[in-house]
């Protein structure tokens, strides 16, 4: 949202109790993810990731 009030639905329907830590009973997980950011300003500029790499150090 470029104006912290507008949201674009990305996926509808989707269930996500599961990554509630009290309906799984107690830790998910961790959850990684690559974004791209305007710095909160509105921009046409956009990232495309084909893939990511993960290593762990």
């Amino acid at each position: 949202s470029y104006d912290g009030k507008s949201y674009h639905i990305v996926k509808a329907g989707v269930d996500a109790r599961i990554l509630s830590t009290d309906v799984a009973g107690g830790f998910t997980g961790t959850t990684l993810g690559i974004y791209c950011s305007a710095n909160h300003t509105e921009s046409d500029n956009y990232a495309d990731f084909d893939w990511i790499t993960y290593k762990n150090m």
